[in-house]
């Protein structure tokens, strides 16, 4: 969340405020009552194309949807698609606003759940659909004392999953025998050297 995106008091001309409006990044306007309560959201160039005697409050919309302060990234990214917005307002139990949550927060929080970026080996399988397959990719791996750091699954075809998992060793031809030799089928064992820290 970024708590210092900009929140304009709903009873404002936007002649007050345009120059601030104009300087966003993105284009969502906060407009909060002097409580700091949401009162409603705008486009940016909604707002800016308004005449400069408008009051903001006219000018906004009630906020379909907004990011709860314990909200799952996982519900963000629902709620941020659904809105089709690029930022969504984060507020407490009470509609008090303590900032926004962007795309570019949440493919931030994405990379760290999947290692994206971290040093090690990316592998990717297919594997079937059943209870118990991808134990046994893991098992391997434990076996070897090979750290994973991130699994990441999803359907591809009929009863088929797309596994991608990152582990903590660049060593891929170590990666790749101990797969062919427990008879696992693997797509790809690819090196990567990361780029955080």
């Amino acid at each position: 969340m970024e708590e210092s995106f900009p929140r304009f008091e709903a009873d404002l001309r936007v002649e007050k405020i345009k120059s601030e409006i104009q300087a966003l990044e993105i284009p969502l306007v906060i407009a909060v009552d002097e409580n700091g309560k949401l009162v409603g959201v705008a486009n940016k160039f909604d707002v800016l194309s308004a005449p400069k005697d408008s009051i903001l409050r006219d000018l906004v919309h009630f906020a379909t949807h907004v990011v709860s302060e314990d909200s799952f990234v996982e519900d963000a990214i629902v709620l941020l698609t659904d809105s089709r917005e690029f930022a969504l307002p984060v507020v407490n139990d009470s509609m008090k606003v303590l900032g926004a949550l962007t795309v570019f927060e949440v493919l931030e929080s994405m990379m760290e759940m999947t290692a994206i970026g971290e040093k090690g080996c990316r592998l990717s399988l297919l594997l079937e659909d059943v209870p118990g397959s991808l134990k046994r990719v893991v098992d391997v791996l434990v076996e070897r004392d090979i750290n994973i750091l991130s699994i990441l699954t999803y359907p591809e075809g009929e009863r088929k999953h797309r596994v991608v998992l990152r582990v903590d060793t660049l060593d891929a031809s170590y990666i790749s025998e101990m797969l062919d030799k427990a008879g696992i089928e693997y797509d790809s064992v690819i090196p990567e050297e990361g780029f955080g820290e």
